[in-house]
């Protein structure tokens, strides 16, 4: 396992390699730093003066020059894994090289590849010089590599070899793997019959709302650094109202919805716009059909969906209410039966154009409107659950 050891035939060298947090495979986020610690220790009688080989994980490491048996399991990643930093004890020094990771020997003792000191993201391999290791004593190096374009459990499997001048036989660490995790955000646009900013039992999903990622600041997310212009991450929700953004790296961001027409936002929320509650609305902002969540935290130790998994948020709700529509006709009644029929219709009487006004309950005009040459008129985007009043009159 990660805190396991490969030591020589002498156990007079004992090599660890590990990465930052301890477990069978530490975790890390998409595109994200991740880090490994290369841990040697004199267990030997005398002091010893180390050199040691550390190839950077690539997607052929399952053989290796120098170790026929690679690194176990293999790293398989998509995009790129390159070098960022190292941090070396104090009287240690370092080169690096470009050449063909397949082709670089591990074994210090048998190596035989071109050495520079010029360490960057073209490097392949490095190699330290360690300064003299007491007796008893032990030094770490850490070596951080930067990722992009990544998947969701891609792995990148770590080790390196050493050799002691004092001693024989070379000697490789244990493996030790990395794996990505990344953080999705998802949950339901729902139709709040109820209008409580609640969802509850029995109230269905709306299918094909658009949903879009935010960053932190407003602006569009982008799926894909590596392709000139923004590409933006969207879905549409389901036929249950449900939609998922995945493939995320950790951060900060807020999730943009755009409805169909005939929708309003539903009351305010029981929590506030970021409580992430797992049934209450999480709409911060509005404007025309488009409504933008609250912040959503997604990382180790922040916000968490009912599942406390702190990398995936399944509880961005969107709750609305459907607008309804006021309509009718203008007629005259000849035969007294309350009904309208195909005889005759009113659009302007003595040849006036007649209008429709819709009052609220206080009296005030919300909209007029022309009664048209049917005679009909409508009024459409209507808050429900409300008293309203249509007047005609020859003012518009």
């Amino acid at each position: 396992d990660m805190k396991g050891v490969c030591v020589n035939s002498s156990g007079e060298v004992e090599l660890n390699s590990k990465t930052l947090l301890d477990g069978d495979c530490s975790v890390f986020t998409k595109n994200g730093l991740y880090t490994y610690t290369l841990n040697v220790e004199n267990k030997g009688s005398s002091e010893l003066n180390v050199t040691l080989i550390d190839v950077l994980p690539h997607t052929a490491d399952a053989s290796e020059a120098g170790n026929g048996d690679g690194r176990t399991p293999a790293s398989s990643f998509s995009g790129t894994s390159v070098y960022e930093t190292t941090d070396l004890p104090d009287g240690a020094s370092i080169q690096c090289t470009t050449a063909d990771a397949t082709s670089i020997d591990r074994d210090p003792a048998t190596n035989n590849s071109a050495w520079t000191d010029t360490c960057d993201a073209s490097s392949t391999a490095f190699k330290v010089v360690l300064p003299i290791l007491e007796v008893g004593s032990e030094t770490n190096i850490t070596l951080n590599l930067q990722t992009e374009g990544n998947e969701d459990d891609d792995i990148y499997t770590n080790s390196f070899g050493a050799k002691a001048s004092e001693i024989l036989l070379s000697n490789y660490s244990n493996d030790v793997s990395a794996v990505v995790q990344t953080s999705s955000i998802g949950s339901t646009v729902w139709l709040d019959t109820n209008r409580d900013g609640l969802q509850s039992d029995g109230e269905a999903g709306i299918a094909g709302a658009t949903i879009t990622l935010l960053n932190a600041d407003g602006s569009v997310y982008d799926s894909d650094p590596t392709t000139d212009g923004v590409q933006p991450l969207t879905v549409v929700t389901d036929a249950n109202g449900n939609y998922l953004l995945d493939g995320l790296p950790d951060g900060e961001y807020k999730v943009q919805v755009t409805m169909p027409e005939g929708y309003m936002p539903t009351a305010d929320q029981n929590g506030s716009d970021d409580s992430h509650g797992v049934d209450d609305s999480n709409i911060a902002s509005s404007a025309g059909n488009v409504h933008t969540s609250g912040l959503i935290t997604l990382g180790l130790g922040q916000e968490t969906d009912e599942d406390n998994d702190t990398s995936r948020d399944s509880t961005i709700d969107f709750g609305f209410v459907k607008l309804l529509s006021i309509s009718g006709t203008i007629y005259n009644d000849g035969n007294g039966d309350e009904d309208v029929n195909s005889t005759t219709t009113i659009a302007s009487p003595d040849d006036e154009q007649l209008y429709a006004t819709l009052l609220d309950k206080d009296g005030v005009a919300i909209a007029t409107t022309p009664i048209d040459a049917n005679g009909t008129y409508a009024f459409d985007n209507i808050v429900p659950d409300a008293n309203y009043t249509v007047v005609l009159s020859t003012e518009e």
